[in-house]
Order: C-alpha cells, then structure tokens, then sequence
C-alpha cells in the first residue's frame, strides 16, 4: 500500500520585508492585495503542487531567490513525490496569522489511498505565528511524502486539500493529481 509521510518544512518569506500592521479586517480589503496563484477566496490565494522529493531543497532558498521545481505528473512505484502548497494574503490578527489544511488521497477507484490509515489529514499547520508580510509567498509547514508501492493499482490519484486562513475566515479548495504507471 501507498505510504505517506508527514515533513515539516519552514516557510518561504516569512517574516521577511518591513513589518506592517495589518489586521483582518485590512486583509480583506481589495485594493491591498496582490493574486499570484489561480484559486482564492477574497485576497487569500494558493495553489497546490506535487513535486519530486528532491526539490523540496529548493524551499531553503532566499525569498528573493525563489523555488524552481519540476511539476510530477507521473510517477512509478518507489519513486518518492510531495504534496505541497504555496498561498500568500492571509489574515492576521495582533501581526498573527493561522493557517492550517486538510488533505486526502483518491485512488483510481474513488476509495481513499491508505487501506488501513487512509490518507485523510486534517488540521495540518501550514502557517501559525507571528508574520510581518502577509502578501509575501508562504508554504505549507508540513509537507506530505508520498510513496506508491507494489499494491498500488495503475492510474490517476487525485490529491484534494482545503487551505483554511482561520482567521480571516477564509477557505480554498485545491486538487492536484499524478498518474502511477508501472
């Protein structure tokens, strides 16, 4: 069966910039936010993507430097991928934000991968704690490993999460999907 592993990872951007006193009522203000990634809800935006292991390195980097990673499409048995997600413009509160996801794992015939400890995870940490530029890019503190094995049947795995800004009251629906071939 299907392993997952959970990995904690720090952010990118976090505190970085010059503080700014933003709270959650000016979080959800239009005009002051910028949108990089495709799904949002109000300000909040993000994006879910699956990479190989080895390029979670790349989130070491500076802010200014940034991430180059390689999207997985498909994978084979053993060959280890992440699930990460990247969002920026959160709410904070007293220069605090909270943001936290759920996240599960489809098998080709609609059943959760995981048999026994199906991979359906809640309450993951992406972002909890003090944050001086909200609109800067954060990723997801914890991060899912996820490794097919021989049990595994061929085809599409759908991976859905739900971001939650839990203080500007905020949620984003995501999904990515990878295709097992043997």
């Amino acid at each position: 069966m299907m392993k997952t592993i959970l990995l904690a990872l720090a952010l990118l951007g976090a505190g970085s910039g010059v503080a700014t006193a933003q709270t959650a009522q000016t979080a959800k203000q239009p005009a002051t936010h910028s949108r990089a990634f495709p799904h949002a809800d109000g300000p909040f935006n993000a994006m879910m993507v699956l990479i190989p292991e080895a390029d979670l390195e790349e989130f070491k980097k500076p802010p200014e430097q940034g991430p180059r990673l390689h999207i997985v499409r498909t994978v084979k048995i053993k060959e280890r991928f992440a699930a990460k997600i990247v969002f920026m413009s959160f709410a904070l509160d007293h220069n605090r934000g909270d943001v936290t996801y759920d996240i599960r794992g489809v098998r080709p015939d609609g059943v959760l991968m995981g048999g026994k400890n199906p991979m359906d995870l809640k309450g993951l940490k992406a972002f909890q704690g003090e944050a001086t530029r909200p609109d800067n890019v954060f990723d997801s503190g914890e991060t899912i490993i996820i490794e097919f094995d021989d049990g595994d049947p061929p085809g599409v795995y759908r991976f859905e999460a739900v971001l939650h800004d839990n203080i500007g009251n905020r949620h984003i629906p995501l999904k990515a999907e990878v295709t097992l071939i043997k």
